[in-house]
């Protein structure tokens, strides 16, 4: 049974002057509010499930289209009151749908309108049609939907004309390649279009969506590039060869950057426990072998390697770029606190790419390279090199799925 102050009030909380801050309200306004943006079943029905998998969401025809020119000028707040009934749902449907960025603008700004008086929204398309709130929410899922569908048709298109390229040069190349853009297809008839990811990918927190620019001609984040250190590091677990390595993600290299006033701090600040941990390990020779990557001038991604034993530091980077210094300097310093000398520079075994987005491809294959031994990526590999990459992700999702 509610009590008196759980029941929202409207002569308390709308036109009195209140600031809306979310944080501070109590249960029954965010209630109210929960169910002011709650779309009715009807409506939601229309919207694609994101559990749907990439190839069920290119085969829906959505009746919605995006339209950028709608922005937060366009469509406005209004005190008049909404329609007494749910708008027609064809008339709803057919109506274009603001980008996601201009509806998460309308969303911040509905709480203030609200206290304001507010009580609709109108759309260009039906200026005398009073529209009620949960018309905003149905537009945030609709427009994440109309972008996921267009990104994932370009992204399906990638992997297609992959079969038109004539990239191969060798009979064995066109079969390692046949074969992943046969699996990659299979893959994206099962995944969902924009779950969390499971396994390998649920370790950094990515979703599904996040896998795309493997299977494209763009930048892969540090994001991705985490997921695939951690791949590399479970296959390191299972091998007794490489028990002397230890290849650590981009927080190694974060806490690298912290600034002189930190590292003046070292032993006792407790942001550098996982260098003490290293440096410790490096000096009483548990481990060997410390690899890395790096964003150089944050456009570029390549590799260090840290070799106790021999007392060097190895540099790959896939665009033959200058060594980054204060990379190096770091390094020297991090390494003088666990009581080594200066270790000497040399080169590291590494691929050249001769284009402007494979380099997180190029330093993932540089770090197997160092351990594993596998063959350094080349120009004409390196589309075969991302879709297999993308596979042992969504490999991974789906095992720890039948698992459960």
């Amino acid at each position: 049974m509610q009590s008196e102050t759980d029941v929202f009030i409207t002569s308390e909380w709308l036109s009195c002057g209140h600031v809306f801050e979310w944080m501070t309200l109590p249960p029954s306004v965010k209630c109210k509010i929960k169910c002011l943006l709650a779309i009715p079943a009807p409506i939601q029905s229309t919207i694609p499930s994101q559990t749907l998998s990439i190839t069920q969401l290119l085969d829906i025809n959505l009746p919605a289209s995006l339209d950028c020119k709608l922005d937060s000028n366009t469509i406005t707040f209004s005190s008049c009151l909404i329609l007494a009934c749910v708008p027609d749902l064809d008339d709803v449907l057919s109506w274009t749908v603001p980008p996601l960025h201009i509806v998460t603008k309308l969303l911040d700004q509905f709480g203030q309108a609200w206290f304001d008086g507010q009580s609709s929204v109108i759309h260009p398309s039906a200026p005398s049609t009073h529209l009620p709130f949960w018309t905003l929410s149905y537009w945030k899922e609709v427009s994440h939907a109309l972008k996921a569908h267009i990104a994932w048709l370009s992204t399906h298109d990638w992997v297609l004309d992959r079969l038109d390229r004539d990239e191969h040069v060798t009979n064995h190349s066109a079969e390692e390649a046949g074969r992943a853009i046969d699996e990659v297809l299979d893959v994206l008839g099962c995944l969902p279009w924009d779950v969390e990811l499971r396994g390998l990918g649920a370790s950094v927190g990515l979703h599904t969506s996040e896998l795309r620019p493997l299977l494209s001609n763009t930048m892969i984040d540090g994001h991705v590039l985490d997921a695939l250190i951690v791949a590399i590091n479970e296959s390191l677990d299972d091998s007794n060869s490489c028990h002397n390595y230890t290849v650590e993600t981009l927080n190694f290299t974060n806490i690298l950057q912290l600034g002189d006033a930190r590292w003046s701090r070292y032993h006792f600040d407790r942001a550098f426990s996982r260098l003490h941990s290293l440096g410790n390990s490096l000096h009483n020779s548990s481990i060997q072998h410390i690899i890395f990557p790096v964003n150089i001038s944050q456009v570029h991604w390549a590799v260090f390697s840290i070799d106790a034993e021999m007392q060097t530091i190895a540099y790959g980077d896939s665009l033959r770029w200058s060594w980054p210094a204060s990379y190096v300097d770091t390094i020297q310093l991090w390494l003088k606190n666990h009581g080594f000398t200066p270790f000497s520079k040399v080169p590291m075994a590494h691929s050249n790419q001769i284009d402007s987005f494979s380099c997180a491809i190029a330093a993932i294959n540089t770090i197997k390279h160092a351990v594993f031994k596998h063959p350094l990526f080349t120009d004409d590999k390196k589309y075969c090199l991302r879709m297999e990459e993308f596979l042992v992700l969504a490999r991974s999702h789906f095992e720890v799925h039948l698992h459960d």
